[in-house]
């Protein structure tokens, strides 16, 4: 019983270990900055961020996008641009 226990909490930690490490990181796109996608984002009720993954060679790749409130999100200039809706 306690060896099924001891496996099972084993087995969770590194499914949560697992998804930390591999979900790119996320952070606001500073508005401040005079980003005018970025206005636009929050001006029609979006959040500007930036996702932070690391491509096939090994290189960092920075990615802006708009997140809407209903979950969906779109890259920050193709939304600013009207190429990109949400819902979509």
């Amino acid at each position: 019983m306690y060896t099924t226990l001891k496996i099972g909490i084993v087995g969770a930690i590194i499914v949560i270990a697992i998804a930390l490490f591999s979900t790119p990181m996320q952070s606001e796109v500073e508005v401040e900055s005079g980003n005018p996608a970025a206005k636009y984002c929050l001006e029609n009720g979006g959040l500007p961020f930036t996702q932070v993954s690391e491509s096939v060679d090994g290189n960092t790749v920075e990615e802006k996008f708009c997140e809407f409130p209903d979950g969906t999100s779109c890259p920050l200039m193709e939304y600013y641009e009207g190429m990109c809706q949400p819902g979509t």
